[in-house]
């Protein structure tokens, strides 16, 4: 009888242990917190800090293009927590409900905003998304190797000297766009007769291109390209670097600009988790460390003002009138996506 007792209280003893266990584990889990971003996006300091001051671990994993995201909510299997879709992207996605709706525990976090970057018509009520940073795209020119003027879009997917030499981002909408600029039209027409012309712009430009990249930061440190396509804040990134002699471009047809923008995939369960985190990026003082490290545009009010001069002066974190006149913000174009695919299919193949 006593054996018995003794083995009936091992294996109650053992069911605990194991029951704290899977609690333990549990309680892991919920406090990871999975995040979705672009690359060189947010500050390591802000995400250690955040670590260190909640106890919550945050998992970052990179995409390189919107599409690259949707793809990955669309499969399903709630693989991230928090998302960092650009704007035209967070209208498809919430229109096929791939997004959580924010809820009131977010307002609080929107007072913060400049008033600029809300209510825009991908998410006129921010019921879906949270401004978090803005971009444009432009031109990374290496100074030593590229002698002759390269101030369009035009002149990077024409010029002969740049022949074989240019690394254009691995992204359809923003190379299809800027064949559109170069020619004085809209990245968001879905005119039959202007994508004619961007697909034979884009034949005629094939022998300028050597990669396709959204990162092209090795491609230019070993001079294997002399010019690229590239989001802001990445040139900025690399012109404070140092190491090479970098012109950053601001085309002068005009460019793309994004609002990228924190949002909830369907099914999270750690939506706490993200209000945290998104609170702490987007208070005043930690979003300046976040900014003087990634080299953003700014979207957090009166931000400008606790700059130091370098940025608060820079013509790329705050550009004059009439270049915002030239900038433009991407749309979803409903059907017409197949068509971009298309010509984005065949250049590359080519």
């Amino acid at each position: 009888m006593k054996k018995h007792f003794e083995s009936i209280t091992k294996t109650i003893t053992f069911a605990l242990l194991l029951l704290a266990f899977a609690c333990t584990k549990n309680s892991e889990v919920s406090k990871t917190l999975r995040l979705a971003i672009w690359p060189s996006y947010i500050s390591d300091e802000i995400v250690k800090n955040f670590e260190k001051e909640t106890g919550i671990h945050v998992e970052v994993s990179n995409f390189s293009t919107n599409e690259e995201l949707y793809a990955k909510l669309k499969a399903g299997g709630n693989v991230y927590d928090l998302v960092v879709p650009s704007d035209y992207m967070v209208q498809i996605m919430a229109s096929e409900g791939l997004l959580e709706e924010l809820g009131s525990s977010f307002d609080s976090v929107k007072s913060n905003i400049d008033k600029t970057f809300l209510g825009r018509s991908y998410d006129s009520a921010n019921k879906y998304a949270i401004p978090y940073a803005w971009t444009t795209t432009g031109i990374a020119l290496n100074k030593e190797m590229v002698k002759d003027s390269v101030s369009s879009w035009k002149a990077l997917l024409s010029n002969k000297a740049l022949a074989g030499k240019v690394a254009l981002l691995d992204d359809g909408r923003e190379v299809i766009g800027a064949a559109l600029k170069s020619r004085g039209l809209s990245l968001n027409t879905t005119s039959d007769a202007d994508l004619k012309t961007a697909k034979a712009i884009l034949k005629q430009a094939r022998s300028q291109v050597k990669l396709f990249t959204s990162e092209p930061y090795l491609a230019l440190s070993n001079k294997e390209i002399a010019a690229a396509q590239i989001y802001s804040s990445d040139a900025l990134q690399l012109i404070r670097d140092g190491k090479l002699k970098i012109d950053f471009v601001m085309p002068e047809e005009g460019a793309s600009m994004a609002i990228d923008n924190f949002a909830l995939p369907k099914g999270t369960k750690n939506k706490d988790l993200a209000e945290k985190f998104v609170s702490y990026v987007l208070a005043p003082a930690q979003y300046k460390i976040n900014v003087e490290s990634r080299l953003f545009g700014p979207v957090v009010k009166g931000l400008a003002a606790a700059l130091p001069a370098n940025l608060k002066d820079s013509q790329v974190l705050f550009p004059k009138a009439d270049r915002v006149s030239k900038l433009e913000q991407m749309k979803d174009l409903g059907s017409k996506s197949e068509e971009f695919d298309r010509i984005w299919t065949e250049f590359k193949a080519e």
